[in-house]
């Protein structure tokens, strides 16, 4: 690495944690998704850090549908001193990794083409600073929460599916084990996993992303049987129950369709409304914040 590309580099870290870190310091704790995440924590510690399919201390049955426990359960074993330093600085620890990571791999791909190698720095301090890393609403940025390792690990996977595309087989099989953590992890980052997947598969024939998301699923369920078995389940029918029940109250009173956002509305409102309007309305959609 040359004088220039670590300055570059110390840029782009200090800046992915940096900005999150101070947003976490205005917002950490507010809202209930902390709240939960901390529960969470603490009763995964009074079950003696056993995994558990119906969730202790509360009356009526309830299931982690579309809340996986991994980071709640290492959490559990750092102690409880650890939670409101994980709340501050998480998000931004994680940030600074997927920033790092990317700035790496862009070095490497470029090494051998000044010209792009000279793009590296500026491309990855851009990345640092993409909005969706800072959403009002994203969830990331009001303490602990597992959607910034859904990132990284999605990240991970995205690189290993690059490095694999060769017909090298190690990439495929690192990648299996980070999409393992990733089922147990984040639901988020396994979406992106699955939706990216089949994007590459469907549209470049190139299958790595969704290879190594099977070979994680098998593995989650063959080391976690019942409860990853219960996970999934109860993770289809939120996501079903939310479809049917809550998309209507939440999401589609203000807009007809997520997909529509994507295809037509928003194009069609910046054509159409006050730039200001559009952009509004466009940064409350749900791909605005699909990093969230």
């Amino acid at each position: 690495m040359t004088q220039a590309q670590l300055i570059w580099f110390v840029a782009v870290v200090t800046v992915g944690f940096l900005v999150p870190y101070l947003q976490a310091r205005r917002l950490a704790a507010l809202g209930s998704d902390h709240a939960v995440h901390v529960f969470l924590i603490n009763v995964i510690r009074e079950n003696r850090f056993r995994l558990f399919e119906t969730v202790p201390r509360i009356v009526n049955p309830s299931y982690c549908g579309a809340y996986p426990l991994f980071l709640h359960w290492v959490l559990a074993l750092a102690g409880p001193n650890v939670i409101p330093l994980a709340s501050l600085t998480l998000n931004a620890a994680l940030n600074a990794v997927v920033v790092s990571m990317t700035f790496l791999v862009m070095s490497a791909v470029t090494r051998e083409d000044p010209a792009q190698a000279a793009l590296v720095g500026p491309a990855a301090l851009a990345l640092a600073l993409l909005p969706q890393f800072y959403h009002a609403l994203s969830a990331r940025n009001f303490g602990i929460s597992a959607r910034p390792l859904g990132l990284v690990l999605f990240a991970a996977t995205g690189f290993l599916a690059y490095a694999g595309s060769g017909g090298a087989q190690w990439p495929l099989a690192a990648g299996a084990v980070i999409a393992y953590a990733i089922w147990g992890s984040s639901t988020f980052g396994l979406q992106m996993v699955v939706f990216s997947g089949a994007v590459m598969g469907g549209v470049f024939g190139e299958w790595g992303l969704l290879t190594m998301a099977a070979g994680g699923g098998v593995l989650f369920v063959v080391l976690h049987r019942g409860y990853a078995l219960s996970y999934i389940r109860h993770t289809v029918l939120f996501s079903v129950t939310y479809a049917r029940e809550l998309a209507p109250l939440f999401i589609l009173q203000r807009r007809v369709s997520i997909w529509r956002d994507l295809v037509w509305d928003i194009g069609a409102r910046l054509r159409h409304e006050p730039v200001l309007h559009a952009l509004r309305y466009a940064y409350k959609t749900r791909w605005s914040s699909l990093w969230r």
